[in-house]
């Protein structure tokens, strides 16, 4: 049947490649693509806008939701300028482990053990949709 050869060309590597707007297409690229890498904007792109939104001295207790985050650095741009309670979010469940596993690792080069405990409590990695973000509220 041709829904067997479909699925058998797909299996071999010799399908099409998966629609962007897939959960497939994002996993299977951050399985390759591990480096910091934006779609869009790089936070130096996009810092005046969060200088200019949130003053210095209430970014700490700011919340900040940053959707789609992938492999981005706009996290650490963030942190680096003074937000502690970030929560990223992405589809993909490969990038948010690698990201997590990541900001571990950076944590672990805080120049104390209290800054390595803020960043890794303050900055959370949740695999999720952004169309569906009724699990923030728990």
């Amino acid at each position: 049947s041709q829904a067997a050869a479909q699925e058998a060309a797909k299996a071999a590597g010799d399908g099409p490649p998966p629609s962007a707007d897939t959960v497939e297409y994002w996993d299977e690229m951050y399985t390759d693509r591990t480096s910091p890498w934006d779609t869009l904007y790089g936070y130096d792109d996009i810092r005046f806008i969060a200088a200019g939104v949130v003053k210095t001295s209430q970014r700490a207790a700011a919340n900040v939701l940053h959707v789609g985050c992938g492999t981005s650095n706009v996290t650490e741009g963030l942190w680096r300028d003074g937000f502690r309670k970030i929560c990223n979010i992405d589809f993909s469940e490969v990038v948010i482990r690698l990201m997590d596993k990541n900001w571990a690792e950076l944590a672990k080069g805080a120049a104390t053990d209290e800054a390595e405990a803020a960043m890794l409590s303050g900055v959370t990695w949740r695999r999720m949709d952004v169309t569906d973000l009724a699990a923030l509220a728990r």
